[in-house]
């Protein structure tokens, strides 16, 4: 659902014309209905180009094992009154929190606790919670208004719903057990794909994790570490309240942030830096110091005068003014290794996240 949030956030704040963005939100609704019908895909896919089909195809993946799906009315005129109820102010995941009866900060805060509303959905599992939004939002039942923080906002079609003058039916997912196997195997490949820069810093974030967990008192297997391919999807899982915090470099929040639309809970550096409005870990008593780093790097196999020539290359680049206005822009701390010293502090690097890692009983 953040890929989905994510691409209308992408349509909706693009530079294109309101006649371009009608036919581009359309062109995704359409995607999305073809992804979660639980009929024949072949006459969905071919009903988008206006050709007909009578189903039953025999081919498609819903034909050859047809998906199961459950009459959910009551559900839908839940969640649908969960979001007019907390006034359409909040995401998918606070709304989740409300169905199911979460006491947490933000539910008490905002008096959702005194809610009929609240609890109504308690006996419907979490999960199958997101799948219901999920399925209403391709639906059109409801929308994501990204000028709110990603809050969910109710659709006209949402009124017969609510009038019991439609019948709504979801597809089931897969069994859990399956799916959370997929899970770990896609979560593994992505790991295992992983090269340069980015698997060290992605050890060097779930190590940062875990210490921050256990400083705080927290089990780390308690705390679910998510990696993003980058800020954007990222930033579009803390404003759609996916994830209750993120973890990356200033510079990936840095225009939601003076937007007034995240907020810097403490930042991992040694010391407080200038133009950011927040305390350190260590100020706030928890022993954790972290630098996301940035690195440039070769393919195997280049020989010594190559290696050289791509040192002194980068030597002169980051002696550059031009280099200073691009740290001073992404709001990076230039510090500089190249060669033997950088390569001494990736091994000292990879040492410490292992050693971390092995102490938390994660490797």
């Amino acid at each position: 659902m953040a890929d989905v949030i994510q691409r209308r956030r992408m349509i909706d704040e693009g530079n294109a014309a309101e006649e371009i963005k009608r036919v581009e939100r359309a062109k995704l609704n359409a995607l999305l209905a073809i992804c979660e019908t639980a009929g024949c895909r072949r006459q969905a896919i071919l009903a988008h180009f206006g050709e007909g089909h009578g189903g039953g195809c025999g081919n498609c993946d819903t034909c050859l094992k047809p998906v199961e799906t459950w009459d959910g009315t009551e559900a839908a005129i839940k969640a649908l009154a969960a979001v007019y109820r907390t006034g359409e102010r909040f995401g998918t995941g606070h709304v989740i929190d409300v169905l199911t009866g979460t006491v947490n900060e933000k539910t008490e805060r905002f008096g959702h606790v005194n809610m009929p509303v609240f609890g109504a959905g308690k006996e419907i599992p979490t999960r199958t919670w997101q799948s219901v939004f999920r399925q209403l939002l391709a639906s059109g039942f409801v929308s994501i208004d990204h000028t709110a923080f990603g809050a969910m906002k109710l659709e006209p079609e949402a009124r017969a719903v609510f009038k019991r003058e439609r019948q709504v039916f979801f597809r089931k997912d897969r069994p859990e057990a399956r799916r959370g196997a997929k899970k770990a195997a896609r979560i593994e490949k992505r790991q295992s794909s992983l090269s340069g820069e980015a698997q060290p810093l992605f050890e060097a974030l779930r190590s940062e994790r875990a210490r921050i967990a256990k400083a705080l008192g927290v089990p780390p297997p308690k705390v679910s570490y998510v990696a993003f391919a980058g800020g954007g999807p990222a930033t579009a899982a803390l404003l759609g309240s996916q994830v209750a915090a993120g973890i990356s470099g200033y510079g990936e929040f840095a225009e939601q942030i003076k937007a007034g639309k995240l907020r810097v809970i403490a930042i991992s550096a040694d010391k407080r830096q200038e133009g950011i409005n927040a305390p350190t870990l260590k100020e706030e008593g928890i022993d954790v110091e972290l630098f996301n780093w940035r690195g440039v790097f070769a393919p195997p196999g280049v020989n010594d005068n190559q290696r050289k020539a791509m040192i002194a290359l980068m030597e002169k680049m980051t002696a550059t003014p031009q280099w200073a206005e691009a740290c001073k822009t992404r709001d990076w701390t230039p510090i500089t290794l190249l060669g033997d010293d950088y390569k001494a502090f990736l091994e000292q690097d990879t040492a410490r996240i292992e050693g971390i890692l092995k102490e938390l009983g994660l490797a």
